[in-house]
């Protein structure tokens, strides 16, 4: 199957996590519509040599982050994720960025894919739910340009650090999920479920 699409995109706070047991997240929120999800995942490459051979090797997960592009971010979002700080509410609000750290949250997205069946040619649509558990999200770097004779599109970039986090009693690290459904609808759900988001948010 072939990436063709990719909607959706939640983010919800951790409320609490007691390691071996599951992550419990506040009330998540959907943070922009999707344009792009970049993943970058660095694995160790450490061996152990005996008798001339290698006899050993250490190829797990050291770290992943994950580039996210989307048509908007409010700057009620970001400070959501990000942390900014926040003084007043509705039309007094304002942000400022400070050198706390950002707070920890899962992020989730949806994947789209097609496949077309080569002898009958029916093309069948999937629909993959990734959650993220624990990210933590930051904005590198922002940029706007004066309105020229064309419009050029300026849409917002952030990083999610992702870090591995023991969420049962299997003793690994564990970092992502993913679950391919039929319909958009369930896999989006699942997304919900764990964000923590009622079908009425």
């Amino acid at each position: 199957m072939a990436d063709i699409g990719l909607r959706y995109a939640a983010f919800a706070r951790v409320s609490s996590h007691t390691e071996g047991s599951a992550i419990t997240y506040d009330a998540g929120r959907e943070i922009g519509m999707m344009i792009s999800a970049n993943v970058a995942i660095t694995r160790s490459s450490n061996r152990l040599y005996a008798n001339d051979v290698v006899a050993e090797e250490d190829n797990s997960i050291s770290e992943a982050s994950i580039t996210i592009n989307t048509d908007d971010l409010t700057l009620d979002n970001e400070q959501y994720m990000c942390g900014t700080v926040k003084t007043g509410s509705g039309a007094t609000a304002t942000y400022e960025d400070s050198d706390d750290p950002a707070p920890l949250g899962g992020f989730g997205y949806v994947r789209v894919r097609s496949k077309t069946d080569q002898e009958t040619g029916v093309t069948s649509k999937s629909y993959v739910a990734t959650w993220w558990y624990k990210v933590r999200a930051r904005i590198e770097a922002e940029s706007a340009n004066t309105k020229g004779q064309n419009i050029e599109w300026s849409t917002p970039t952030m990083i999610l650090r992702a870090m591995g986090a023991y969420i049962d009693n299997s003793d690994k690290l564990k970092f992502r999920i993913r679950k391919s459904f039929d319909t958009y609808a369930a896999a989006k759900a699942y997304i919900d479920d764990f964000a923590n988001i009622s079908s009425e948010d």
